[in-house]
């Protein structure tokens, strides 16, 4: 069983890791936002690359956690042509959802894939949600300010840190006992587009 670290934190702070463990880190109240830095494997990134050539698309499907596995094989990626891309991408899903649901105790989720072609909101703000849990593929990742809303609003030039490739990305919401993080989705070049995937408890926000 993953257990919280006790390594001393700044509150507010947008934690940056490699340790799933320091996820607990919101629950303990030392963080609004990790980030659980990764790389990805050469194979994935080009099969990412080709998925955002095409159409964008938007698949969503709510589960159980307690049958998480079989239920995003069969329901989530079913649409997608079988590749160990797919594959890669389908127990990264498992493993944010079994994540979100051990830091916020609720089992049902809703897991969403989506090539995005637009920013869809490039201003800072927070989710009106408990917790939000995301990975980007392709395109650049969720931008993040660290501090509480009082404080990236009272700055004219917050300080900013952008998650990677792959990076696993928990930001959390109004509803998360300290507040949400202040975070914005990155602005996108005229023909960008990105991979994203993202957990949640069924609330349309951005990312």
């Amino acid at each position: 069983m993953l257990e919280p670290r006790r390594d001393a934190q700044p509150p507010d702070s947008a934690l940056r890791t490699t340790s799933f463990q320091d996820v607990f880190a919101l629950r303990g109240g030392r963080a609004r936002s990790v980030v659980v830095e990764r790389s990805l494997s050469s194979p994935l990134l080009e099969a990412s690359g080709r998925l955002t050539a095409g159409l964008p698309f938007e698949l969503r499907y709510t589960l159980d956690t307690e049958d998480a596995d079989e239920v995003i094989a069969e329901g989530l990626f079913a649409p997608l042509p079988a590749t160990a891309a797919k594959t890669l991408i389908q127990r990264d899903a498992l493993c944010l959802a079994i994540l979100w649901s051990a830091l916020t105790g609720v089992r049902h989720c809703r897991a969403t894939l989506a090539v995005v072609g637009d920013s869809r909101c490039t201003k800072l703000h927070t989710d009106a949600i408990s917790l939000r849990a995301l990975c980007t593929y392709a395109g650049p990742g969720t931008v993040i300010a660290p501090g509480s809303r009082a404080e990236v609003q009272a700055s004219a030039s917050p300080r900013t840190v952008q998650a990677g490739l792959g990076d696993f990305v928990f930001l959390a919401g109004d509803r998360w006992p300290g507040g949400g993080a202040m975070h914005r989705s990155p602005a996108l070049e005229d023909g960008q587009r990105r991979l994203l995937l993202v957990v949640d408890e069924g609330i349309r926000g951005s990312s």
